[in-house]
């Protein structure tokens, strides 16, 4: 059906905004809930490199003359909302369930980066696809090493 309204390209871009806006709120969670003790100040640095990633494809989706699609903040938080009741419900302690949680979350957003780069896509928004798919390799290996943290 979304491809009678956009293209297959454009639904694909979209859905790679929509993931990395709902990751956003979800770092959001992680770091307003960790303890102390738990590197906070790394993830929040993650947040605003994957923000900066979504600026980036944003800005290069416009130059390109598509119209990326708004966002919905309130899904994106209802999204972080469910990652934290999941985290609470989880066996063991609350901060590697909401480390595993997010890397989830980090690894689907890989999932449609991967799809969306299937496409032919101008210069800059193969740009800004691999700069984000850089930045969630390194945040992966950040919320690995802080799930093991949180269970030991």
């Amino acid at each position: 059906m979304n491809e009678i309204i956009k293209s297959e390209k454009t639904v694909a871009l979209d859905e790679v905004a929509r993931r990395a806006a709902e990751l956003l709120e979800v770092y959001g969670t992680l770091v307003d809930h960790l303890p102390e003790e738990l590197p906070t100040g790394q993830l929040a640095h993650h947040r605003v490199e994957l923000a900066d990633a979504l600026e980036r494809l944003t800005t290069a989706r416009r130059q390109d003359g598509e119209l990326p699609v708004a966002g919905d903040l309130e899904h994106a938080q209802w999204k972080s909302l469910g990652v934290r009741l999941r985290a609470l419900l989880a066996e063991g302690s609350e901060a590697t369930a909401l480390a595993r949680e997010t890397l989830a979350e980090c690894e689907a957003l890989g999932e449609r980066i991967a799809v969306a780069r299937q496409f032919d896509l101008s210069p800059a928004i193969a740009d800004a696809l691999q700069t984000m798919t850089e930045r969630l390799a390194k945040q992966a290996r950040g919320l690995r090493v802080l799930a093991e943290i949180g269970a030991a």
